[in-house]
């Protein structure tokens, strides 16, 4: 059984590694992948490394066109005067996703592994399509299980929140969800 396991980071650690563990037998393969959204999150991560306290003033600095992948290249060029300087051979936009995509899911390697199950790691970029990403990204790799978190925080998209509903509606393979 391939087990597949989406995060923003926000899955409860303990609570997923102890329902993983129950599932996992020896053999079975275990994916841990995050979807960063691209540029949303990368405008929002570099605003708040260059103290802008607004995302919107951000765009604005940065701008037309901010929300589309030119955008979030002009806008990364346009602030990179604030940030600090990187290192020769790691481009920015590089250690950001490697960075998020650690932050988001190395605590639950780690619990799983603690539990004696051994997981992959990965990332992928995402432009406002999250759920069919990940179920992309599921159905590609074989998963049997798909398990992701509910947290539903926006004014629209009720107690599950919106991509959560619209990976249940449309995989083709068993959902658990993590409250």
């Amino acid at each position: 059984m391939h087990i597949f396991i989406a995060t923003d980071g926000s899955l409860d650690i303990d609570k997923t590694a102890t329902m993983v563990a129950r599932l996992y037998e020896p053999g079975d393969d275990v994916s841990i992948v995050t979807a960063i959204q691209f540029p949303r999150e990368f405008l929002s991560g570099i605003a708040k490394a260059t103290g802008v306290s607004e995302v919107a003033k951000f765009a604005h600095e940065a701008g037309a066109g901010v929300l589309g992948i030119a955008g979030g290249a002009k806008a990364a060029e346009k602030m990179s005067s604030r940030l600090a300087t990187p290192p020769q051979d790691q481009h920015p936009l590089n250690t950001y996703f490697s960075d998020t995509a650690r932050q988001r899911t190395d605590g639950l390697r780690t619990r799983l592994g603690e539990l004696g199950v051994d997981a992959v790691a990965a990332w992928v970029s995402t432009e406002n399509q999250t759920a069919r990403t990940i179920l992309s990204m599921a159905s590609k790799n074989g998963a049997d299980l798909l398990i992701i978190g509910a947290h539903g925080r926006g004014r629209f998209e009720g107690p599950l929140g919106s991509t959560v509903t619209k990976i249940v509606r449309r995989a083709k393979m068993q959902v658990l969800i993590v409250r």
